[in-house]
């Protein structure tokens, strides 16, 4: 085939000048015969004259789909643990910049700062669980440590901070005893200082009232830090009567798939220094 393209073609880019008129006509003859020729061949190798290749039978693709889902399936809960893990440990250091932060304007401005928690009653997570934790950070109108009546004497100092996923717990296991130092390996701190126990929270004078929004409702802070203007944090309805702690706790855990067990369980625990007011956060 390519001796039969290639002949006429060499004719026309060599003609005679003995005969020019059949030199023309073989130029008709090339431009109608011997493109389209080419054309063909060019085509044939790939496509036009190939075989059909083979695709997927509806069969094979089933099978994919179906070993697609059991491998996901057998993956979600393990993604679900690692979203839950990064949530704690989100919370931990947000929690742990709100009291840096509070703790620094205190002493920068001379004053009293308090931090709010609270467990939002209208998010819930499994059964009664609180799925929101609720942060408010307020200083003092006039430089003491009064709250008012529910908060009065207080102004906000920063937005609302909105922890979803997350609650706070009682305590968390301390392998104090012969244990490695690192985890949950931390200072012992008593009941009356561990914001989620309720002996913290007994005393009404250590809480405040706030309405973040016109169209949200009020908010009961029954869980409070105060700073000084030293920096120095207490539980205000200690403070007044000097009792100064040595440790302060605050343990997160998440609102679903929590169990308090013998192991090590996904958890945070906060502990301030009661003199220093400096916060360190413990991890398994």
């Amino acid at each position: 085939m390519l001796i039969a393209i290639a002949t006429p073609l060499l004719s026309v880019i060599v003609p005679t000048p003995r005969n020019s008129i059949l030199s023309m006509k073989r130029l008709n003859h090339a431009a109608r015969v011997s493109f389209p020729a080419i054309f063909l061949l060019a085509r044939g190798r790939r496509g036009l004259f190939s075989r059909p290749r083979a695709g997927f039978s509806i069969v094979e693709l089933m099978s994919v789909l179906a070993a697609m889902s059991v491998m996901v399936a057998l993956a979600m809960p393990a993604l679900s643990g690692v979203q839950r893990a990064g949530a704690v440990n989100l919370a931990a250091y947000e929690i742990a910049g709100t009291l840096e932060q509070a703790r620094a304007y205190a002493m920068a401005n001379n004053t009293y700062v308090f931090v709010g928690i609270a467990e939002d009653p209208a998010a819930t997570g499994s059964g009664s669980a609180p799925a929101q934790l609720l942060v408010a950070t307020m200083g003092s109108k006039d430089g003491t440590r009064s709250l008012g009546g529910s908060g009065a004497n207080l102004t906000p100092l920063s937005r609302l901070l909105r922890i979803s996923g997350i609650r706070l717990e009682d305590s968390l296991p301390n392998p104090q005893a012969g244990a490695t130092p690192g985890g949950l390996s931390r200072p012992d701190v008593a009941a009356a200082y561990r914001l989620g126990n309720t002996a913290s929270t007994t005393d009404a004078s250590g809480t405040f009232s706030w309405k973040p929004g016109a169209a949200l409702p009020a908010v009961t802070f029954s869980k409070v830090i105060l700073f000084d203007p030293r920096g120095t944090p207490a539980i205000p309805s200690e403070a007044a009567s000097m009792a100064l702690p040595k440790y302060l706790e605050i343990s997160l855990v998440p609102s679903l798939g929590y169990t308090a067990s013998g192991s090590v369980p996904n958890c945070a625990a906060l502990v301030l220094d009661g003199v220093t007011g400096s916060v360190r956060i413990y991890r398994p």
